[in-house]
């Protein structure tokens, strides 16, 4: 005989369809976070490059 019953096999696949969607929803949230970090140090990179050369980041900002 079975430990679990039709209800408790419901109940346990609920639970873990729940941990599923949790888990997919923290990967997204991480994903929208590793974006938004991704363009500052981009902007970052840019701005100590524009530091490091100032006359390529002056001709940069005059378009020239």
């Amino acid at each position: 005989m079975s430990r679990y019953n039709i209800n408790d096999v419901y109940q346990k696949l609920d639970e873990v369809e729940n941990n599923v969607e949790n888990l997919s929803n923290m990967v997204r949230h991480l994903h929208v976070k590793m974006d938004k970090l991704d363009k500052h140090i981009d902007f970052i990179e840019k701005t100590y490059n524009d530091l490091k050369n100032p006359i390529e980041g002056v001709k940069r900002f005059l378009g020239k």
